[in-house]
């Protein structure tokens, strides 16, 4: 499973208390701002666009502070800003609802800290074993309305509430930081020098650009390497680092794929006006028709047994392909990436750690949180590791004592870590792959690389030397 970046607004640094007044309705859900926007439209300039971001707490603990900062884009026919208001309406559990209502402007955000204090529930212990620590959820929504527009997140044709989960403790692992000399290699199981042809892969050179290659891959429970070649338009998969099926897709460069349990391939495709749709291809090679799961901007596709999911920005959650066998209630967008059984893994990154947690039967559970010291970018993949733990991959940075921008791997096993290394980075196609790391089912980690020779796909052992 790969997590994609989080959508950030323009008030994700949230140092913004200081200079902003504070207005809390009935007392649990608060409102903060900047300073208001420049000159704002004329309502008589009909709004064309109305558009909500925000970032998604996703995991937080009991006593901090909470706050989701929410950016509105409102714009008129002539290219300029047109006023809006936002009101944020949320619920710890089954609780009332209470709403906040503020003008759309600069550094506006809500602070639901009361709300997710007040979500703790007992947790029901399991046979045999002694009841563990609270968990609970707050449910959300938020809408933005403009002079003859209104917009909902998430959409009125999805329905629901986005959510978040909170906890009572967040056990801490600390990582040693990377010091650029512990690099692994791993075990190559794909080589294809560029070119055309099943047994090369696909590039487009840049100019300005990056160079854009293959776009995604997936490992399946047989250890095949699936490999969407966007270039070439076909999906070929691998035995033993040979090609032994290719099918014809019609793919772009954020082209993202997953194989299921039962051997179907599912393409996710981003068409015009960002329409997103997704490709079946059976295992044997059969394409079936497209299947539609809206609009947004792709972060990644990923298989929860025979099941499929999308996720999509703006809305940070996952939506369910339809006609795939998905599990449990899909009222509510799932804010955590789906795994099989209807549970979910949820998974933030706090500036300098990582936080983890199993969701099952509503309750979190197993959740922990990952610091290496260093500041943390993007999460590349966090999955579990079968067995209670957890696999993650993170960009990390440092910059002294010199310079350093690589990719960490970590594994955690209840509350222990058990391995961790960096990983190398290829440097030469840096944006083309929307998954660039899998967990195979033998539990083993696999990379994609792009260099100047070619493409390889690495294999590292998560436990002791690969």
């Amino acid at each position: 499973m790969r997590v994609k970046r989080k959508w950030r607004t323009a008030a994700a640094g949230v140092v913004l208390l200081g200079s902003a007044a504070a207005t809390v309705w009935a007392g649990a859900v608060t409102v903060w701002a900047g300073a208001p926007a420049g000159a704002a439209a004329s309502a008589a300039r009909r709004p064309v666009s109305l558009q909500i971001l925000y970032t998604a707490p996703v995991l937080v603990r009991a006593g901090d502070r909470v706050r989701i900062p929410v950016d509105v884009i409102c714009a008129t026919t002539r290219d300029t800003a047109c006023p809006a208001r936002v009101t944020m309406s949320a619920a710890a559990g089954s609780r009332p609802i209470r709403s906040a209502e503020a003008e759309a402007r600069p550094d506006l955000g809500f602070d639901l800290s009361a709300l997710a204090s007040a979500a703790l529930v007992p947790r029901a212990p399991g046979r045999g074993s002694p009841v563990a620590d609270r968990s609970g959820v707050v449910g959300f929504a938020i809408e933005a309305t403009s002079a003859r527009e209104r917009a909902l997140m998430p959409a009125a044709s999805i329905g629901g509430r986005l959510r978040f989960y909170v906890v009572a403790s967040l056990p801490k692992v600390h990582v040693p930081p990377p010091s650029g000399g512990d690099e692994r290699h791993g075990r190559v199981v794909v080589s294809l020098p560029w070119g055309t042809g099943p047994d090369r892969a696909g590039v487009a050179l840049g100019g300005g650009a990056a160079s854009v290659g293959p776009s995604a891959f997936d490992v399946d429970r047989n250890e095949r390497i699936h490999l969407l070649d966007t270039e070439q338009s076909r999906l070929t998969v691998f035995a033993g680092g040979r090609p032994v099926r290719s099918s014809i897709v019609p793919a772009g460069p954020r082209s993202d794929l997953t194989v299921a349990n039962d051997g179907t391939t599912y393409v996710l495709l981003r068409g015009p006006a960002d329409r997103l749709s997704v490709v079946p291809i059976a295992s044997d090679g059969t394409t079936r028709p497209a299947v539609s799961v809206g609009a947004g901007i792709p972060g990644s596709i990923e298989s929860a047994g025979d099941a499929a999911y999308v996720h999509v920005y703006p809305l940070d959650a996952w939506l369910p392909v339809p006609g795939t066998r998905v599990a449990g209630n899909a009222a509510d967008p799932r804010v955590g990436a789906p795994l099989t059984g209807g549970g979910a893994l949820l998974s933030a990154v706090r500036g300098r750690w990582l936080r983890l947690g199993l969701l099952r039967g509503g309750e979190v559970h197993g959740p922990v949180e990952v610091g290496t010291g260093t500041q943390l970018g993007e999460l590349m993949l966090a999955e579990p590791d079968g067995s209670g733990g957890y696999v993650a991959v993170v960009h990390v940075w440092r910059d002294a004592p010199r310079a350093l921008d690589a990719y960490e791997a970590v594994r955690v096993d209840r509350g222990r870590l058990v391995s961790w290394f960096a990983l190398p980075r290829g440097a030469f196609s840096t944006a083309m792959s929307p998954s660039q790391f899998r967990l195979g089912r033998d539990g083993a980690l696999y990379q994609l690389l792009a260099e100047p020779s070619g493409v390889r796909i690495v294999r590292y052992r998560m436990g002791g030397r690969p």
